[in-house]
């Protein structure tokens, strides 16, 4: 759903509002009591979702974050 709504827009924006609501569905399901809430790479992702959100993460953080990502992609 939400990879869907980024990529069908015309210029892969979003706002601020929506951007928190993913952020509020991303965090649900990495919490979700039966299956990740005791996963170590569940916690540590929602670690860095919440870091993300609260703008706690610097530049650096975060560019080794896309490119982890962009490698498991």
């Amino acid at each position: 759903m939400i990879g869907r709504d980024v990529r069908h827009t015309s210029d892969c924006k979003v706002t601020d509002a929506s951007l928190q609501g993913y952020f509020q569905i991303l965090y649900r399901l990495l919490a979700d009591s039966t299956c990740l809430q005791h996963d170590h790479a569940a916690t540590v992702a929602r670690t860095r979702l919440s870091d993300l959100q609260n703008d706690c993460m610097s530049l650096k953080e975060l560019g080794a974050l896309l490119e982890e990502a962009h490698h498991t992609l």
